[in-house]
């Protein structure tokens, strides 16, 4: 269940990044 919750945070982090490059770029514009 660690490795499950571990995995779990680092794929919410690289989803939240993404989404954060993605609202910089939008408003780069």
């Amino acid at each position: 269940e660690l490795v499950f919750r571990m995995f779990n945070y680092t794929l919410g982090e690289d989803v939240f990044r993404r989404g954060v490059q993605r609202l910089i770029q939008e408003s780069s514009k």
